[in-house]
């Protein structure tokens, strides 16, 4: 649920409720409450504002929900893609061009059945 995500995520950037909450611009008693709720129920805007206060996608608050929503990548997985973004055009070749050839060996591993 969203607030067990919005609790999770103040613990791995040891960041606390009213840092968020001032990051927000929002009363601590309201993130405490949709904390303690742990509901899917919170104003879009307020949420817009939590993911970007703790640097995560929108998505990530919807992982786990069902209703069609893809598996969501784990955090270190967003930690790549923002370290990805930060890249240059050569640095996003680079690890493109890396990628694709590992995705190529694996793909040939499987085929050749090693």
């Amino acid at each position: 649920m969203i607030g067990q995500t919005i609790k999770e995520l103040l613990t791995q950037r040891q960041m606390t409720m009213a840092e968020l909450a001032r990051a927000c611009g929002t009363p601590t008693t309201t993130l405490y409450s949709i904390i303690q709720r742990d509901n899917n129920t919170i104003d879009l805007e307020l949420l817009a504002k939590v993911s970007r206060a703790l640097d995560v996608p929108l998505e990530r608050f919807f992982d786990g929900l069902g209703a069609g929503f893809p598996e969501l990548p784990f955090e270190a997985e967003w930690a790549m893609l923002r370290d990805y973004r930060s890249l240059d055009a050569h640095g996003r070749e680079t690890v493109d061009l890396v990628l694709r050839a590992e995705l190529k060996r694996q793909n040939l591993e499987t085929v050749e059945g090693k």
